[in-house]
């Protein structure tokens, strides 16, 4: 199951510092923690909106205690002086080395790993439809995170919701490289005029990205893996439930891609069924599933929305 959010394993107070996402202003910070202070009822939001109208505004910016302090390369423990606000941490990990702590630990509490291969070895039951056994291996309740492939979850519908009408990035490529220092406390997610590219550091290492539109880019750079932006609007179909990619696809601008792994693991813990996997169970969970993916969708297209670059992949 890829796992595009890079992370590190230091902290820091802001996911991002981006650039060039539109002419004024020329960047901010996407920080963890609050902006501002509430004023009575009304959040702090709205009256900075009102002074930014008027131009009496401060950069959104300077309101918040994370993007301050990670702007200025400055550490401190939460809570440590009350003063300063809310603010929190972003932390980031190394995917390879979180999926061999999840291995292990799935080890520890008595999963048994069986090796096989799915593909043609999905038996499907002929009365109900559902799946049976994969590789000869039996079970009640299968979770697809074969990623993009969904080679459980496709053998019962391929039905698929494309969000290319709104993200039309349809490209990734990934590269490391040794950190000769302590990573710095911010990302830097810069626009370009067919997508934006990311570099980011953690402890031993910086990881670079440039994810893109191939119709609009004239050099694109080699090994870069595809995807197509969407949903699945039943990820949970029958007696298997698709996770990650399988279920959700979407480029790793916010880094929500991990987020809505954990999501759906927390969701199938609450709501594990029986044998008969009973509709209501997967109705609920295919409404909050896809409302959550909604979301991250919606917070992701407004970052090309309210950009105000020429480029013919921006105004489209």
């Amino acid at each position: 199951m890829p796992i595009w959010g890079y992370a590190m394993t230091t902290q820091s107070y802001a996911r991002k510092a981006a650039f060039g996402w539109a002419r004024d202003p020329a960047s901010y910070i996407h920080a963890y923690g609050s902006y501002g202070q509430p004023f009575g009822t009304a959040s702090f939001h709205q009256h900075w909106v009102r002074a930014a109208h008027l131009g009496t505004a401060a950069p959104f910016d300077a309101h918040s205690p994370s993007a301050m302090l990670g702007n200025a390369g400055r550490f401190v423990m939460s809570q440590s002086d009350p003063a300063l606000g809310e603010f929190e941490y972003g932390l980031h990990i190394d995917p390879r080395a979180y999926v061999a702590m999840m291995r292990a630990f799935a080890l520890h509490k008595g999963v048994t790993e069986v090796n096989g291969d799915a593909v043609g070895a999905i038996q499907l039951r002929s009365d109900d439809g559902f799946i049976a056994a994969v590789a000869n291996v039996p079970g009640d309740l299968f979770i697809d995170c074969t990623g993009q492939q969904a080679l459980l979850r496709s053998a019962i519908d391929s039905e698929w919701r494309s969000w290319g009408a709104w993200l039309k990035c349809d490209r990734i490529a990934i590269a490391e490289e040794p950190a000769s220092a302590d990573p710095a406390l911010l990302d830097h997610v810069v626009a370009h005029d067919a997508g934006w590219y990311w570099h980011a550091g953690r402890l031993g290492a910086i990881s670079n990205g440039c994810v893109f539109a191939s119709a609009a880019m004239a050099d694109p750079p080699s090994g870069a893996t595809s995807f197509v932006q969407g949903m699945r609007p039943q990820p949970w179909a029958r007696n298997c439930i698709a996770v990650g990619d399988a279920a959700t696809v979407i480029e790793p601008l916010e880094w929500s891609n991990l987020h809505l792994v954990h999501s759906a693991i927390d969701r199938i813990v609450e709501m594990l069924p029986g044998r008969d996997c009973a509709p209501i169970e997967l109705a609920d969970y295919n409404r909050q599933s896809v409302a959550e993916a909604e979301r991250v969708r919606d917070f992701v297209i407004l970052h090309y929305a309210v950009s105000d670059r020429s480029e013919p992949f921006w105004q489209t």
